[in-house]
């Protein structure tokens, strides 16, 4: 019988991953997989099932800490923040209510963001309704009278696109945090001022 040893493993999933990233779930193959991973085909049914296994040994623990944000959401100090015109305010709220999430951004959220057809393939489309409903929430607070409130679900798909886009391109974890934190506030701060967040005597005209 032979021992399954952590490493191999590793490698499998490290290789797995770079196939998925690379080429997408569909056109990864095992054998490209054992290719990367410098081992066999036999050996990786040692350690995993199938293609779908692999993958759900990479991605099922950030899915399912993403999943819960579905039930789980709330900002307690919202008012507080309503009223603040300090950035750094904003800024320590969002990494205070969003760390944990925020520190799981990187390769497997991607993984779970550009492939649809696989078992996890709701996730993208849960979070755009998410952020599309927080969107369509602040119109409805701010701006009633706005003409486009398809902006809410256009400036969804902007968020959730520039933080893949994050991910792909800084491979600094503390860096990368750091820049997705300010594309939040970015999408925070600029609708809240955009739509309305001003008191009335600054929204009059001059």
């Amino acid at each position: 019988m032979q021992i399954k040893k952590d490493e191999v493993r590793q490698q499998l999933l490290d290789a797995a991953a770079g196939q998925f990233l690379l080429n997408g779930y569909e056109q990864a193959s095992i054998r490209g997989i054992v290719n990367d991973a410098g081992t066999t085909i036999g050996n990786f049914y040692n350690y995993f099932e199938s293609k779908e296994a692999i993958f759900s040994a990479l991605t099922e623990d950030v899915y399912q800490l993403f999943a819960g944000l579905m039930d789980h959401h709330s900002m307690d100090n919202r008012d507080e923040l309503l009223e603040s015109r300090d950035i750094d305010v904003w800024r320590q709220s969002v990494l205070d209510l969003m760390y944990p999430l925020l520190s799981r951004l990187d390769e497997t959220f991607l993984l779970l963001m550009e492939n649809e057809n696989t078992r996890y393939g709701d996730l993208k489309q849960r979070l755009l309704d998410l952020l599309s409903e927080h969107f369509h929430h602040h119109l409805a607070e701010f701006a009633p009278e706005y003409r486009y409130p398809q902006l809410g679900r256009i400036a969804a798909n902007g968020l959730l696109t520039g933080i893949c886009e994050t991910i792909r391109i800084e491979k600094n974890p503390d860096t990368r945090i750091s820049l997705i934190t300010e594309l939040i506030l970015f999408f925070a701060v600029g609708i809240v001022e955009f739509y309305g967040g001003k008191n009335d005597d600054q929204r009059q005209e001059p």
